[in-house]
């Protein structure tokens, strides 16, 4: 008996797609190698993807039809071994190639006539999704071309649909959003534009708001009352590796915070929605939004703290620091790890603090979110020996997907001493199969029209206004400034001990 038939589990089935197109622009590129063809190829091996599919690639790479799919095939076999040769081969002939220039508009009379022959050939229906798999300063490039040579157009987000499928960072700051949202949405309704976080695809995070809102018996204590503080951490061991030119402009705060982090932060905080549809979550995430406390520019060193890897050696082998980085400026100030402090400035959470750490080139990759409740200050089996512990519920988001709760019970023995002890599951171990991937979800729910876990233009526009003042003051320091208040620790290390001085002058300690 598996554990699914002892917990009456019933799997849930993962939708079918209608038949669709899909226009891949940065189709050489590492993100399509490494994330949306293995992706593509695994909702196709589980049938959600139908034979009624294309892929089109678009690069300025001197690739054609037959070079691309040995590419896509290449992709296929470093991340699914020992796979039905088959399957990838049927996959691989629904893939096609044009080599263009983003800006010339013969490329994109060139992917018209092929949108057409290859829509009649796989009965697609008309529906088509273009999804941007290139650096930012592309993006409105791209759609202003696309609408400029009739390849979408305004408000088709109805069978059939033309939709845009965007990738982060969706600007550097409100103002290059604000203008980036003005020019996309000239060519495109906000129900076309699916603008990704891939880290909402995730099981894990998709499960914090049926955690809080299925089960009363934690709903009715997810408040000021009896949670202490929120713990967000989101390590990696990776540093920058060859992505030294795009982090020198956008540094670890515009890459995580202003969208994963945030949109963490609205799951575990938000209220609860009406009904269990896309524009009512939507409606609570920009709620909460609004109701972020400022940051006070002339103590916001006492809300955050900046870091930076330097060089160290593990091992007997050296491991560069940041600015040894290839692209990244010798005398770079630019952070790849820092602490923050924040508060929501509502009734369910006022003077609850919100701690967040992210960094690069830690000694773990881990992303988690710790709810840690309020000590018992009446805890009638606590004295010397036994010292009251608080209660914490993790949401465990990477490497593993799972959830476990904290909680006091006895040790075995004669005498009444008590300890804290851990229940845990995760979904691999529960379920007995490998659970969706992100940018699995994150495609899927495209297609569906789902806008869900996607971003909203007021909810990007109140993301940015938050962080913006805080990215002005930085700009605004000398770099003998930056040098001061930016705190170095080794690669592959915890971190810099100002993080942890950080929160321990709260009386606090990170879990």
């Amino acid at each position: 008996m598996n554990n699914n038939e002892k917990l009456n589990i019933q799997v849930c089935e993962i939708p079918r797609a209608v038949p669709v197109g899909m226009v891949i622009f940065g189709a050489s590129g590492d993100l399509t190698y490494k994330k949306l063809i293995p992706s593509l190829f695994g909702l196709y091996k589980k049938g959600s993807i139908t034979k009624n599919f294309f892929i089109l690639g678009v690069a300025r790479t001197d690739y054609d039809d037959s070079s691309f799919r040995k590419r896509v095939e290449q992709s296929i076999n470093q991340f699914f071994n020992n796979e039905n040769t088959k399957l990838i081969h049927d996959f691989c002939l629904n893939c096609y190639y044009i080599k263009g220039d983003y800006e010339n508009d013969a490329t994109y009379i060139t992917i018209y006539q092929r949108i057409i022959e290859l829509a009649l050939c796989y009965k697609t229906q008309g529906n088509i999704i273009y999804n941007l798999a290139v650096p930012p300063s592309l993006f409105s490039v791209i759609v202003k071309k696309l609408g400029e040579n009739k390849l979408i157009e305004k408000g088709k987000n109805k069978e059939p649909f033309q939709r845009l499928l965007i990738e982060k960072p969706f600007g550097l700051d409100f103002q290059s959003a604000d203008e980036l949202n003005k020019i996309i949405l000239k060519y495109a309704d906000d129900e076309q534009i699916f603008r990704i976080d891939h880290y909402l695809g995730k099981s894990t995070v998709q499960n914090i708001l049926v955690f809080r809102f299925a089960n009363p018996i934690f709903e009715r204590v997810w408040n000021r009352d009896c949670i202490d503080s929120i713990q967000i951490k989101f390590a990696e061991t990776e540093g920058v590796e060859n992505r030294g030119g795009y982090f020198e402009q956008t540094g670890l705060l515009r890459d995580v915070f202003q969208n994963h982090i945030l949109q963490l932060i609205a799951l575990i905080a938000i209220e609860k929605p009406e009904i269990f549809k896309a524009e009512k979550i939507q409606e609570q995430k920009i709620k909460l939004f609004k109701s972020l406390k400022p940051l006070k520019e002339k103590i916001l060193n006492e809300y955050l703290v900046r870091g930076q890897y330097k060089e160290a050696e593990i091992n007997g082998q050296k491991v560069i620091g940041y600015r040894e980085e290839k692209d990244v400026n010798k005398k770079s100030c630019v952070e790849t790890f820092f602490v923050m402090k924040l508060f929501i400035d509502n009734n369910r959470w006022k003077n609850v603090p919100f701690y967040i750490m992210a960094g690069k080139r830690l000694n773990i990759t881990e992303t988690k979110i710790n709810v840690v409740f309020k000590k018992n200050l009446k805890c009638i089996f606590c004295d010397k020996n036994n010292e009251t512990q608080k209660n914490l519920i993790t949401f465990n988001i990477k490497p593993e997907q799972g959830v476990s709760l904290r909680f006091v019970a006895k040790v075995p023995g004669a005498k009444m001493c008590v300890a804290p002890l851990y229940m845990k599951f995760n979904y691999k171990d529960i379920f007995g199969y490998e659970i969706i991937d992100d940018y699995e979800s994150v495609i899927l729910d495209c297609i569906l029209g789902d806008q869900t876990i996607f971003w909203k233009k007021e909810a990007i526009d109140l993301a940015w206004k938050f962080l913006d003042p805080v990215l002005k003051k930085w700009n605004s320091c000398s770099l003998e400034e930056k040098n001061k208040f930016l705190h170095f620790y080794p690669a592959l290390s915890s971190g810099p001990q100002s993080a942890f001085e950080f929160i321990r002058k709260d009386g606090r300690e990170w879990f």
